[in-house]
């Protein structure tokens, strides 16, 4: 593995004020202006919009590429339609269409970030490192304020029929955090920016490689002081939201990336991240943050009904392996309330789309994961780990409104593969 070592452009030392010349404004206002989106209740909304807007530009263009990566995931968004044909109620196929939408501007955003040279890799790093700190803040809003929601302006003018449904209204609904209890005394997991509290953990886990990235490409200055304070502030969210998903992915991350910096004999490297480790588990377990994990770790409720949903799931889908169902059903059992097909993007992609399905989203990530793996920059590196969380997250964490995070890391992750895409599109 190469060194980081990578001289920044001088296009790429142009201040804030000159973004519009740049062209890097698109991603700036798009991950920064989350909050914003939430706050009017259009967060899940807002990416087929977006998506249409470059779709319309990419076709006034001439020479657009579609690098392999491209041609998996249309593959997929081909795979997904044929999985139609198993929905049975026009609340399926309204579901249906939903996520569809979701994919599809996902495959937009993909195509739009490697034929847009002028969006480099170092603004998609700073403005996904913003984000970060913006989930960070809002795991705080969510501690100090668990209990705090409010309509947003949205809200009137969504049908009746649908603001019924829980989940249409849990995403154009806005609160800091959700109260569970499962402990023996409530406590306030965040959700701010997301719909749910495993949202949240997720979104925190798949965005923190680019506040490591953004802070080793950052001058000494405020935002670098900022990502710093940042991130020693973050552990005290990320514990107290109880995400396991989100322990284990940072864990696994974190492992794999001491072993590369030891495999590419960076032993220094390897050691700062050991030591580091070492003095936040130490701090962690001193502190009452450290019984906060033992206590989640001794109450297990949910993994005896995840695994019955697990094992529902596959059981159900032994009778249409292909196509599966096109959405998630009602569940049978009664050892858990969750429809079949919810809880984990494994368990969504196999019983609606099929192990056909299952297999394409995934292989589409272990491309990206494969063809990343010699990354030669801070950035090309947080791409590349966040594809590495992606996958670890999977199994725990829906990642339908994660995939424009995960669209932009791929992207970072591989534009030095594409040598044929024009200069720039490949510049760390």
């Amino acid at each position: 593995m190469a060194s980081y070592a990578v001289p920044v452009s001088q296009r790429e030392r142009i201040g804030l004020a000159a973004l519009r010349r740049d062209g890097s404004w698109p991603v700036y206002v798009l991950f920064l202006g989350i909050p914003v989106w939430w706050l009017l209740g259009v967060r899940h909304f807002m990416w087929p919009v977006v998506a249409t807007g470059m779709a319309l530009s990419l076709l006034q263009r001439k020479g657009v590429k579609l690098p392999a990566t491209v041609a998996i995931w249309t593959l997929f968004l081909a795979w997904f339609v044929v999985t139609g044909v198993g929905l049975d109620t026009f609340g399926r196929l309204a579901g249906f269409a939903l996520r569809f939408s979701f994919y599809a501007s996902a495959g937009i955003f993909l195509i739009y970030l490697f034929n847009s040279p002028q969006i480099t890799s170092r603004a998609i790093v700073q403005a996904l490192a913003g984000f970060w700190v913006c989930v960070v803040i809002g795991g705080y809003l969510g501690v100090l304020f668990p209990t705090l929601e409010f309509h947003t302006p949205i809200e009137p003018f969504v049908p009746g029929a649908l603001i019924s449904n829980d989940y249409v209204h849990d995403m154009t609904h806005a609160r800091f955090a959700e109260v569970q209890s499962f402990l023996g005394y409530p406590i306030g997991r965040p959700t701010t920016f997301f719909t749910y509290t495993n949202g949240w953990g997720s979104g925190f886990g798949l965005l923190l490689p680019f506040a490591f990235a953004a802070v080793a490409i950052s001058k000494r200055g405020p935002w670098r002081r900022v990502l710093i304070v940042a991130l020693a502030a973050s552990v005290v969210p990320a514990i107290i939201s109880l995400n396991r998903g989100l322990w284990i992915s940072l864990l696994v991350a974190g492992i794999y990336v001491t072993l590369r910096f030891v495999a590419a004999r960076h032993p220094a490297r390897a050691l700062r991240l050991l030591a580091g480790a070492g003095i936040l588990a130490a701090v962690i377990f001193i502190s009452p943050l450290g019984s906060l994990i033992g206590e989640r770790l001794d109450h297990g409720q949910s993994n005896q009904a995840r695994g019955a949903l697990y094992q529902e799931t596959f059981s159900r889908v032994a009778g249409s392996p292909l196509v599966g169902y096109g959405s998630p059903r009602p569940a049978e059992g009664s050892s858990y309330l969750d429809s079949v097909g919810t809880q984990g993007q494994v368990l969504y992609l196999v019983f609606s789309h099929g192990y056909p399905g299952l297999l394409l989203f995934f292989g589409w990530l272990a491309h990206g994961f494969f063809k990343s793996r010699w990354p030669t920059s801070p950035p090309q590196m947080a791409g590349h780990v966040a594809l590495l969380i992606a996958a670890v997250q999977a199994p725990f964490y829906g990642l339908l409104v994660q995939m424009f995070v995960i669209v932009a890391a791929m992207v970072v992750a591989l534009r030095p593969q594409y040598r044929s895409l024009p200069e720039g599109v490949h510049g760390g």
